[in-house]
């Protein structure tokens, strides 16, 4: 568990959705950051692994096509606390 993670999991939890993004609650990237925001670990599943790899490659085209500047900067840290949270995960 690293506290620095799941302290900005935490804080990117609390921001607010922006304006424009196509908001899905409770989508599967959600649920793992709330889930390591929380508890401080995810499941280490072979199978929730290689989900979560493809969660991340969605949630990097998503940033780098996105047009609106808020809704790019959201998915890029979604992005990027899934994939410390994935590499920390698949450690264990």
């Amino acid at each position: 568990m690293s506290v620095p993670l799941q302290k900005r999991a935490r804080a990117f939890l609390e921001r607010a959705v922006p304006a424009g993004l196509d908001y899905v609650p409770n989508s599967l990237a959600e649920r793992w950051i709330k889930t390591y925001a929380k508890r401080g670990r995810i499941s280490v599943e072979p199978a929730t692994l290689e989900l979560m790899e493809l969660v991340i490659a969605e949630s990097q085209e998503r940033a780098g096509g996105e047009p609106l500047p808020e809704v790019a900067d959201y998915f890029r840290e979604s992005t990027a606390l899934l994939e410390a949270i994935h590499t920390e995960a698949s450690q264990e």
